[in-house]
């Protein structure tokens, strides 16, 4: 895939505990089920993947409510990186997300 955007979602749980979650995991969970439920036989999959990960990646909202809403925390656990404090998450529905630059990423959260 070409060129995606790079986006980090940052994840605080109610139980204290900070995530840095990829941006590109989540538009790819979204794509591949977006894909999924209306393919057709012959279609080019690739592409069609490609332009719903470009399409999540470029919206924020997007990213932030498949993060929230409609993805559970065992989809999205292996593409995270616990920031601080470690406790495992409840539910994705009640933490705050949001989305990140690249400097932020980096940053140090107590």
């Amino acid at each position: 895939m070409t060129d995606l955007p790079t986006k980090t979602i940052r994840v605080l749980h109610d139980d204290g505990s900070v995530w840095h979650l990829s941006g590109k995991a989540v538009a790819w969970f979204r794509a591949d089920r977006l894909v999924g439920q209306s393919s057709t036989a012959g279609e080019k999959m690739d592409t069609t993947v490609e332009e719903e990960m470009r399409r999540a990646l470029n919206d924020d909202d997007i990213l932030l409510k498949w993060t929230r809403q409609e993805l559970s925390w065992g989809d999205l656990r292996e593409h995270a990186t616990l920031v601080a404090e470690e406790r495992p998450p409840r539910q994705m529905s009640t933490a705050t997300c949001a989305v990140i630059t690249d400097e932020q990423t980096n940053a140090h959260y107590e």
